[in-house]
């Protein structure tokens, strides 16, 4: 299983929800409303195991009243952060949390039993759920942080527990606790992680990726141009390059609106990809111009390949919403890798020849140079 794969079915098991104007292009930051949804989920099954010890083990009713209004808290924290009210959700979750540690620790059962370790996880949790570019969720942070921080080192000065438990259960406890916080951390860490990952991964398919037609862009056309036109020097590789674009698009955006101009280069690149292999390389270089990288490729095999593109494009049918038929063509330029070609912009220069002679002959047309 992949990352994204994992990613996306953890944030479907914890009810993922956007935070309000939020899209997929904010590649570089994780989704922390998805995330403070698994912290709530994740602090509801903890806080449910402790209910099943303390009625099962230690016989606490106090406990227990305790772990049932914070489950029931979280809960409804859970709906508020599924509606969007994302930083109230998160100022309710630290302010729970802290809340059920400090009657644990301070009322019921005392710092013996290890509860008031979980004020360590709090100054992380704060770091990660909230924005600390935004001031007054800095300020947020720095409050819990410094408030989790004091609770935890006057927790140490509590030492008779309301409720009577024998001293090896209480380090039974004890140990549980500690072994559950690291557990804990280790799964935020590991989610967090999780989330980074994803967000380096789309960012860089953005940086690669047309984003109207989801095909890759110059960028990737020149780097990978290069590339292959290396490989053809050093070893004498057969290597083709076509440009192609789109007979009179200006046109169609007069008469039929930008959207369906959109549509037709949508169309366009999606029905050329189909007619490649998987080794050759179809970027978006311009607005109705696309290039085509075709390794290991003579010309009289790319004359082939573009015919049949060219063609495949002329069949091409698109029914606009107003139930208007467009057919359109496509000019394509050819050219091969020989002995005069010292770089890719020479091969892009010659290309681009190719391509006007074949506009200047009349349009849909494959001219080789």
């Amino acid at each position: 299983m992949n990352i994204d794969k994992l990613h996306d079915r953890l944030g479907d098991l914890f009810f993922s929800s956007p935070e309000p104007g939020k899209t997929h292009s904010h590649a570089i930051q994780y989704d922390t409303a998805r995330f403070t949804n698994f912290v709530i989920t994740l602090t509801t099954f903890w806080v449910g195991v402790y209910l099943l010890l303390y009625l099962t083990v230690f016989k606490s009713n106090a406990a227990a009243i305790v772990n049932v209004s914070t489950i029931l808290s979280l809960l409804t924290v859970l709906l508020i952060n599924k509606k969007g009210h994302v930083l109230t959700a998160r100022t309710l979750l630290i302010t729970i949390m802290m809340t059920q540690f400090f009657i644990l620790t301070t009322f019921i059962l005392s710092n013996k039993s290890g509860i008031h370790l979980f004020y360590i996880c709090i100054p992380p949790v704060c770091v990660l759920i909230w924005n600390y570019r935004i001031k007054k969720q800095r300020y947020l942070i720095l409050l819990f942080s410094a408030l989790s921080v004091f609770l935890l080192l006057g927790c140490e000065f509590t030492q008779t527990p309301l409720v009577k438990i024998p001293l090896e259960n209480f380090q039974y406890l004890y140990s549980f606790s500690v072994v559950v916080i690291i557990g804990t951390m280790f799964l935020i860490v590991g989610y967090f992680s999780i989330s980074i990952t994803k967000a380096t991964d789309t960012l860089q398919k953005l940086a690669a990726t047309d984003t109207l037609t989801g095909v890759s862009n110059r960028r990737v056309f020149m780097e990978t141009g290069e590339r292959l036109l290396a490989e053809a020097l050093r070893y004498n590789r057969d290597f083709t390059i076509m440009i192609l674009d789109i007979d009179k698009f200006k046109s169609i955006n007069d008469i039929y609106g930008h959207p369906v101009g959109d549509e037709i280069i949508k169309l366009t690149a999606k029905a050329s990809v189909s007619f490649l292999r998987e080794t050759d390389t179809f970027a978006r270089i311009g607005g109705e111009e696309f290039a085509i990288l075709l390794p290991e490729t003579n010309s009289e095999q790319a004359i082939k390949v573009a015919e049949k593109l060219r063609t495949g494009i002329e069949n091409l049918i698109f029914i606009t919403q107003m139930k208007e038929t467009i057919r359109h063509t496509i000019s394509i330029g050819v050219t091969s890798f020989g002995k005069e070609i010292k770089n890719l912009d020479d091969l892009i220069s010659k290309c681009d020849g190719a391509l006007y002679r074949a506009k200047k002959s009349g349009r849909n047309k494959c001219v080789v140079f």
